[in-house]
């Protein structure tokens, strides 16, 4: 639980088991609150259904991890503790939604890449790019990610497999900054199995839903830049 902080959120964690059929999926959200230590968190649970998830996928874990900001209040150290709590989670999959940092990045570039590199998951780590990594300089952040061993999904997709199963996690490039292109990824993307999409903007999901592909965007999940919460219906 968190200690009765009213300050705006700074980074923000969620991490949800996914079902398939007419399953409900379990999602907790823990939000970290600015000038509260990572270990004090509020988790709270949201009930999914993913009628396109196939059988072999059933249990999968997604954490996602969001709004770092690592060029002022947070520390190495801090991001560090973030980093294994998210570890704690057990996840499949890890997912960074952007804005890992604020405005400067070449003053934190070593141990940013070195605190991301501590996450671990059975597939691995992506990440999208949010509006301030371009206002720092985008080009600096995706090397750290790629330093980080950290997959960046830009415009693209990936298909995680199991057995016959198959689940696509796509990720969009930042909207503010006029580069998303969802037609690329769909003009690609198998038309068959769930696909979860990540964008650093909620508010994408105007432009996502539309289309019927996606079965899950987990930045809805999230606090806004504010900290408020947004639910699902």
């Amino acid at each position: 639980m968190t200690d009765g902080s009213d300050e705006a959120s700074l980074s923000k964690l969620a991490a949800g088991t996914l079902a398939g059929g007419a399953a409900l999926a379990s999602a907790g959200g823990l939000y970290y609150a600015s000038k509260v230590e990572p270990m004090n968190v509020e988790i709270k649970e949201v009930s999914l259904v993913l009628p396109r998830l196939s059988a072999e996928f059933d249990g999968y874990r997604v954490a996602q991890i969001s709004d770092i900001h690592m060029d002022g209040w947070m520390t190495f150290e801090r991001l560090s503790k973030l980093a294994h709590l998210v570890n704690e989670q057990e996840a499949d999959l890890i997912a960074a939604t952007g804005d890992f940092v604020t405005a400067k990045v070449k003053y934190v570039e070593g141990e940013l890449a070195e605190a991301l590199s501590i996450l671990e998951a059975p597939d691995g780590a992506v990440a999208v790019l949010g509006n301030h990594d371009y206002i720092a300089d985008e080009s600096l952040v995706r090397r750290i990610l790629e330093d980080a061993g950290i997959v960046e999904l830009s415009n693209d997709f990936l298909t995680l497999e199991r057995g016959e199963g198959a689940f696509h996690v796509a990720g969009i490039d930042n909207f503010y900054q006029r580069r998303a292109r969802l037609d690329l990824i769909l003009s690609r993307m198998p038309e068959e199995g769930a696909a979860m999409l990540l964008a650093h903007e909620p508010d994408f999901a105007e432009v996502s839903a539309p289309t019927g592909r996606f079965d899950l965007q987990p930045e809805l999940f999230m606090n806004d830049s504010k900290g408020q919460t947004e639910d699902v219906p």
